[in-house]
Order: structure tokens, then sequence, then C-alpha cells
């Protein structure tokens, strides 16, 4: 039997867990001499995590859950609560000190504070605004909600088109007709 020849391999390593084999060891064609299991175990989990997404995609789409009614009298304290702080915001901006300077460039350079706080109370009262419109549109909304709600329950109150609507006339507490007996 002839000797096998000697051949030398050079690895590029990137973490000193990648040999398989020490040096000196006898391998043969076909064995594992260095293997990134950490970057393959992060790999086959990410992996994992992709076909799991997939077969989540592939299930069938449930419906959501109703939102609840808009309540009318929540809206309405939301407006509320909503012009309340943009007047606060108002107030707070009406009522900050004046500068000490005429000059408003010289007040940006030796009062950088000021000008800081007046465009945060600024901001602020754009934010209250911005809150007062969306509660105002929630109201309205409410509001247009609740006027459904009262029609639709009451479908014979409304006399059908080309159809005489009939009158109803008022009892009083014994049972009687409180129009002309």
């Amino acid at each position: 039997m002839g000797l096998i020849p000697w051949h030398k391999i050079t690895v590029t390593l990137t973490s000193p867990d990648d040999p398989k084999v020490v040096e000196g060891q006898r391998i043969k064609q076909g064995d594992v001499i260095s293997d990134r299991t950490q970057a393959r175990q992060k790999l086959e989990a990410k992996k994992k995590q992709l076909e799991i997404a997939v077969e989540q995609m592939s299930l069938p789409i449930t419906a959501a859950a109703p939102l609840p009614p808009p309540n009318y009298e929540v809206e309405m304290a939301a407006v509320k609560k909503a012009k309340f702080n943009l007047k606060q915001a108002e107030k707070a901006i009406a009522n900050y000190p004046e500068s000490k300077f005429l000059d408003p460039f010289l007040s940006e350079i030796h009062e950088p504070e000021r000008i800081k706080e007046i465009a945060e109370l600024k901001e602020r009262k754009v934010a209250a605004a911005i809150a007062l419109e969306a509660a105002v549109a929630r109201l309205d909304a409410a509001k247009s909600a609740k006027a459904a709600a009262a029609i639709s329950a009451q479908p014979g109150d409304v006399p059908a088109p080309n159809q005489p609507a009939t009158p109803t006339i008022p009892t009083g507490f014994s049972g009687e007709s409180v129009a002309g007996s």
C-alpha cells in the first residue's frame, strides 16, 4: 500500500470555534475541517422564523372585531377638554414675559431658552388645535350615528312616500283621549 501524499491546507477562520480538527490530525476526503456553527444556527433559526411567517400568511384572514359605536357624551366631553387645552395653551403664550430686547435678532442670540420655550408653547397650541378638530370630527360622527340610530329605531313613525301620515292623539294617565272628549 502506498503512502498518501501530504497536503498543506490554509483555512481562514472567523471564530476560534470554527475548526473541527486539531493540528496534525489525519483527515480523509469528505471530512469536515471547519464549520461556522454559530452562524449556521442563527441562519437556521432565521429560516425557521421565515417559514412560520410564510405559513401564517397563508392562513385565512379573520374579520376584525367591529369598532364600538361612537358615544355622544364621551365625544362631547372630549371636545370640552380639547377646548380647555387650547385655551390654556393660548393663555400661556399670552402671559409669557416679553423679551428684554426690542430687536428679535438680539433676543435670539441672548435668550435662546426663551425662544425655545415660546416655540414649545406654540407647538402645544397647534397640537391642542389639532386635538380639538379631531374631537369635533368624532363628535359629528357620534351625532350622525345617534341620529341614524334614532331613525332606524322608529321605522313605523316615518310615513312611506306618497302616503298620508296618520296622526296620533296623546292620551291622559287614565287612558282617555286628551283631545276633545
